[in-house]
């Protein structure tokens, strides 16, 4: 690698993303329906969730074309400060890493698809000496720590329950309201804030500077914050012009970039890329939860329960189809830059591995399936059957009563108490009989718990 020195500036962004889960989102629509229910979701937040200043925005044209076909995401801006300054200043205090705090702060929410969204923070900050880029991760981590040891520091999850219901009327005001997991139908309220977070730094390149180091140690200082060894921090984007260096790992993504604009395209991309691999580790983890739950439900639950989780089931089913085929690197990405960027979180929250976790875990639930489909179609026999025997005990009496009147029109007549009794002997044996059959088949075919 070149021994060449390159000039960083010394200021520097830490850009955070905080997803969240719905359990719920827009209904799959063709891109030009989309585009119109976006606009009508975010006209009703800015009523029913007036603290933030709600816009549906359009995917760059710059972005992979799986992000364009969805016609654009809905972001939201915070109309005054929230108290996020806060645990920053204190993260910034306790870490000595010759790196400090400009007070500046970029703070949005956005709805991307699926249900998911993430809050996010570009926290402006100022480099003192190279070394404190080796420590950048541990400065992340405090934030982080602060962040979530102080519960009102990200506004949005101190009122989730409202955001959360705000959300859900501003879908339905649009009539856009999907119940992707069948979650709202079996009388959930929905899911909440993911426990994951994405974490990344950029750092720029100037003219002159102060601040300089050679390129060939870029892999060991880059190596805290991708987790990754120096000799696997490679660079991912050797060829991208405005993009110097790209190292992504395990904990983290960290970049150097000389263009605004591709740093813009850098952030949002990781972003998207985030919120994907959220949405598959909470239905990963969602599919674990409502599984070990219905095994024990499956002893008492009752047949409008069994339908609605078996509509729940189909809705799972062809999240994860439509999931899994988005995820994919290839997918995601129509050039090589972008399935690099994309691949190199891919990779490290081990997408891979959730998707096969999900497939298993289905395979689980689509046993549950079967045994609530069977349970469902006997309960239905069972009422059929019942209803014959009633038609049929009916049947029985009617046409005893039918021959004892023809015995009388023969003139041969019988006693009241003969007549009574010969009815109701038949249509008690007759009834039995029917009830034993019921009896017999019930414990043939209805499914062992």
């Amino acid at each position: 690698m070149s021994s060449e020195l390159i000039n960083l500036s010394s200021e520097f962004n830490f850009f955070f993303t905080f997803p969240f889960s719905l359990g719920f989102s827009i209904e799959y629509s063709p891109p030009p329906d989309r585009r119109s229910k976006l606009e009508s979701v975010t006209t009703s937040l800015n009523v029913n969730f007036s603290d933030y200043a709600w816009s549906t925005e359009t995917f760059d044209k710059n972005f992979p074309l799986s992000l364009r076909v969805k016609e654009g995401f809905i972001m939201g801006k915070p109309k005054r400060p929230t108290s996020i300054k806060k645990a920053i200043r204190e993260a910034f205090s306790q870490e000595s890493i010759y790196a400090g705090f400009d007070g500046v702060i970029e703070e949005s929410v956005v709805y991307f698809d699926h249900g998911i969204g993430s809050v996010n923070l570009v926290i402006h900050a100022t480099l003192k000496k190279v070394e404190a880029i080796a420590h950048l991760q541990q400065l992340a981590m405090a934030i982080i720590n602060e962040i979530r040891e102080q519960e009102d520091a990200l506004y949005i999850f101190d009122k989730w329950k409202i955001f959360r219901e705000a959300m859900r009327g501003s879908f339905e005001s649009a009539d856009a309201l999907y119940d992707m997991w069948g979650i709202l139908d079996s009388g959930g309220k929905g899911r909440g804030p993911t426990r994951y977070v994405g974490e990344n730094a950029v750092l720029r390149i100037v003219d002159e500077s102060s601040l300089q180091i050679p390129v060939q140690e870029i892999p060991t200082l880059f190596a805290p914050f991708t987790g990754l060894k120096p000799e696997e921090n490679v660079n991912l984007l050797t060829l991208t012009p405005g993009i110097f260096y790209l190292a992504e790992g395990w904990d983290g993504q960290i970049a150097i970039v000389s263009d605004p604009d591709r740093e813009r395209w850098l952030t949002n991309l990781w972003q998207f890329a985030t919120d994907y691999a959220a949405i598959l580790h909470d239905l990963d983890r969602y599919l674990y939860i409502r599984t070990l739950a219905l095994r024990k439900e499956m002893k008492s639950i009752n047949v409008a329960q069994a339908r609605r989780e078996m509509d729940a089931i189909h809705r799972i089913e062809l999240s994860i189809d439509v999931l899994t085929h988005e995820l994919l690197p290839h997918n995601f990405g129509g050039i090589m830059e972008e399935i690099q960027v994309y691949r190199g979180i891919y990779d490290s929250w081990n997408m891979q591995t959730i998707i096969e976790s999900l497939k298993n875990k289905f395979i689980s639930l689509n046993t549950i399936f079967t045994n609530m489909n069977s349970m469902v179609s006997n309960s239905m026999q069972e009422r059929m059957n019942i209803t014959m025997l009633v038609f049929t005990v009916l049947t029985f009496a009617g046409i005893l009563a039918s021959v004892i009147s023809t015995v009388d029109f023969n003139n041969v007549f019988l006693s009241n108490k003969l007549r009574l009794f010969i009815i109701s002997f038949g249509t008690i044996s007759a009834g039995l009989l029917s009830v034993i059959s019921l009896i017999i088949n019930r414990s043939k075919f209805w499914p062992r718990k």
